[in-house]
């Protein structure tokens, strides 16, 4: 599993543990801890408790600290062994391995009777150590994973977020930054979540989590209504106040091939920024029936960055021109009250949306439509 570990920037494990309901948590255990940097921002904040580290790499071990236990063994194997013993923890900590496993190294897959989760893919590993540490929960314990985009938001997860909701209440999700785990920019969400109270229904607090290059930072952006996060909606379930009748947008539709050095002005993705402001990409289309049947972008209008590492920037259009399938166009008969809109909802010229995908970033007009 060493090719799939990503071990949390200490950063990052310091802001999950502030956004924890206050309480005096006294068991608390990661059974993938590899760094054991969950576990120092839990001892930091929670000097008293006994703290639990597991890990198959026994090299793990030489993280443990003071008056905490270290034990070398996977972490699925460990969890069942505890739940057959009747231990559970207050609060359980998991930034697992992402990786597909053969049948062979599935262990769920053959205990039906420790399968907790229904509708839970478990030929991933991640998903197999979700199954783990749910078996070290009750009503009481509190629950921090760190997983990947597709879980929280693909559509092959949506019967798998269905089936959690129904049990646990999703108490936060935080979208974490694409530079959480480095070079290799993978996206991910935090989930906290606890065993659900039937008699009430809670809405879902939504957070975007930033990084400059030194510190961390979380902002919570909207929240996600309960019906949507028990039909397994948990992104595009986020809340919109506002009826923006007033405001349409399109979508480009001339694609990369389509662009050529000369002919009518064509405005495309880019990762450039002019006095920090992103700027599009200035191209050409010299094929007058691709331009004939497409829209045309006005001054005023704001042009979004759908794809790629700048995927959410925007900018205030000055001119007439076509856009590429990259980019989307919005469009209000009041452009001040639009530009003010994009600017309540924006951070540094970034739209506060979670960025989509994890081989390629993108958002979608839905995307842009839930915050307006």
């Amino acid at each position: 599993m060493n090719n799939y570990k990503f071990y949390t920037p200490l950063g990052v494990a310091e802001q999950l543990l502030n956004l924890l309901p206050k309480r005096n948590y006294k068991k608390i255990i990661d059974i993938c801890c590899g760094s054991w940097n969950l576990l120092c921002a839990a001892k930091e904040k929670y000097p008293n408790a006994k703290f639990t580290g597991v890990d198959i790499d026994e090299e793990a071990g030489v993280n443990c600290f003071e008056n905490a236990e270290f034990f070398t063994k996977d972490g699925r194997i460990f969890a069942v062994e505890e739940y057959k013993n009747n231990k559970v923890y207050e609060l359980i900590l998991s930034n697992p391995p992402f990786g597909y496993l053969d049948n062979s190294n599935r262990i769920f897959h053959n205990h039906q009777s420790l399968n907790v989760l229904q509708n839970l893919n478990n030929k991933r590993y991640e998903n197999e150590m979700l199954q783990a540490n749910l078996l070290l929960s009750d009503n009481k314990s509190l629950m921090v994973f760190i997983l990947p985009s597709t879980f929280v938001e693909g559509e092959s997860n949506k019967k798998a977020r269905s089936s959690i909701a129904k049990e646990y209440r999703i108490r936060k999700l935080v979208k974490l930054p694409i530079e959480t785990f480095g070079k290799r920019e993978i996206n991910t969400y935090a989930i906290i979540m606890q065993k659900h109270n039937r008699k009430k229904h809670y809405d879902t607090d939504f957070y975007e989590m930033t990084y400059d290059g030194k510190e961390y930072r979380v902002f919570q952006r909207s929240n996600i209504e309960h019906s949507k996060i028990l039909q397994g909606v948990w992104i595009n379930g986020l809340k919109s106040y506002e009826n923006r009748a007033d405001i349409c947008s399109f979508r480009g539709n001339i694609f990369s091939s389509q662009l050529t050095e000369q002919g009518s002005k064509v405005l495309h993705c880019s990762n450039r920024f002019i006095n920090n402001v992103w700027t599009p990409a200035v191209r050409y289309c010299n094929d007058n029936s691709i331009t004939k049947r497409c829209n045309k972008t006005k001054p005023g209008d704001i042009i979004v960055n759908r794809v790629g590492k700048c995927a959410g920037y925007w900018y205030l259009n000055t001119e007439d021109a076509y856009i590429s399938d990259c980019l989307i166009a919005v469009r209000s008969g009041e452009t001040n009250a639009l530009i003010n809109v994009f600017k309540s909802n924006s951070m540094n010229g970034k739209l506060n949306i979670p960025v989509k995908g994890v081989s390629t970033r993108y958002i979608s007009a839905s995307d842009i439509k839930a915050i307006l």
